[in-house]
């Protein structure tokens, strides 16, 4: 088994020190970063807590992390222990594309696991891109896959578990796979069972395009949709590109929709959690002034709605220069982590191209703490899980040396 590199740690004065990266004492007492990856691209897309003892990531690759390198591009899934060791990789692909764009705990153990493929990777490519849904125990072994399309671009962005063993699935389509295509890109939203059986399909629009990004569970058997539309979807469209937040009952039905922008450009990411409270946390990046003063390129914000669809409260901040979040989880105190990628000083000097930066904030959206890191590289943050107690792990790609030596053109990181 391969292992990364540990953290050291030093406490003085209640701080724990890691490398570059100062955590106050209560919010993490122990810390890992690592690298991994070939002399091709690889990523980290998506990370999630598969049970007590570990969290899984998924992503893709160029070459051969965990085995035979099928084609273009290979989708992996790497278990982690809680002290950072990997358990155990797979990586699976075609002569073509692939990629696993989001993991989500099953509830026993293993996890679900979703992307897009250009090839027959579950059966028969419908068209151009299909979307592809899959199941793995806890030791890693392929449960079932499923592969569905139209004869145009299909793809699936996210997921969030039911509750009842099985999967809510959402992603993007320019066909007619749940109902009539309304314009350009649609959403889809679909349910599956523990067996892989889907129980229900949904696909919804404007006549632009519309694209799925994040889910969370409501925690009543349900589930939380944001996206991205330029259309009216939720509401008059009020820029460039609005956001939406929805949310939907476990038969698929829709019980609310919200859209929120400005005149310039707003966006989310695959970023939405769970408030802990029946509500949900949703973040992304702006262009305007969304929920405070644009200060420059990109800023990055972070809203919280409650379970009727009321935006309790909106935080935007940044530097002059790119600022993205692109994950957000619940904290288990009401509250959010939220991390991303800035090229300025969020939190203290920036150490070369885009650094890692992630925040913490209270049910209230007051800001407790911000931390940033990097290598004189490029890096980005892609995802953020909760890992039980009071830590977190979050995990993106990297150009530098940031958890170990780099392999080769971008590498995945997990921290």
């Amino acid at each position: 088994m391969s292992s990364f590199r540990r953290c050291v740690l030093v406490v003085v004065s209640g701080v724990v020190v890691a490398t570059a990266l100062t955590i106050p004492a209560s919010a993490q007492e122990q810390t890992w970063i690592g690298q991994f990856g070939t002399s091709a691209a690889d990523s980290v897309y998506s990370v999630a807590r598969a049970d007590a003892d570990g969290v899984v990531v998924a992503g893709g690759t160029a070459g051969n992390i965990g085995g035979t390198h099928y084609g273009l591009s290979d989708l992996i899934i790497v278990r982690y222990d809680a002290s950072g060791t990997r358990v155990w990789v797979r990586q699976s692909g075609t002569s073509a594309h692939e990629w696993a764009w989001s993991v989500a705990p099953d509830g026993a153990g293993g996890v679900f696991v979703a992307g897009t493929t250009n090839g027959n990777l579950g059966s028969a490519n419908a068209g151009r891109w299909d979307a592809w849904l899959a199941r793995y125990d806890g030791d890693g072994n392929q449960l079932w896959i499923r592969q569905f399309g139209t004869s145009g671009d299909d793809d699936a962005r996210a997921l969030a578990p039911d509750g009842a063993g099985g999967v809510f699935v959402a992603g993007d389509t320019s066909g007619n796979l749940g109902g009539q295509n309304a314009g350009n890109m649609d959403i889809w939203l679909a349910r599956y069972d523990a067996s892989g059986n889907r129980v229900w399909l949904r696909q919804i629009g404007t006549n632009t395009g519309d694209r799925a990004r994040g889910l969370a569970s409501d925690g009543a058997g349900g589930f939380f949709l944001s996206g991205n539309t330029h259309g009216n979807f939720g509401g008059q469209n009020l820029g460039l590109g609005d956001v939406i937040i929805a949310r939907f009952d476990g038969a698929g039905n829709q019980t609310w929709i919200r859209q929120i922008g400005t005149a310039a450009g707003d966006y989310t990411e695959s970023a939405a959690a769970p408030d802990g409270a029946g509500g949900v946390y949703i973040a992304g990046y702006t262009y305007g002034n969304l929920g405070g003063t644009h200060r420059g390129g990109e800023d990055a914000w972070l809203a919280r709605y409650d379970g009727a669809g009321t935006q309790s409260w909106i935080v935007q901040f940044g530097t002059a220069a790119l600022d993205i979040a692109s994950g957000v989880t619940s904290d288990g105190s009401g509250g959010a982590v939220v991390a991303g990628m800035t090229y300025g000083e969020l939190a203290g000097p920036n150490a070369g191209g885009g650094d890692v930066w992630l925040a913490s904030y209270d049910a209230a959206g007051s800001r407790s703490w911000v931390r940033q890191f990097g290598s004189p590289e490029s890096e980005n943050a892609n995802s953020i899980s909760a890992a039980g107690g009071s830590g977190y792990c979050l995990g993106g790609e990297t150009y530098g040396n940031l958890g170990g030596a780099n392999a080769g053109e971008s590498d995945a990181w997990l921290a």
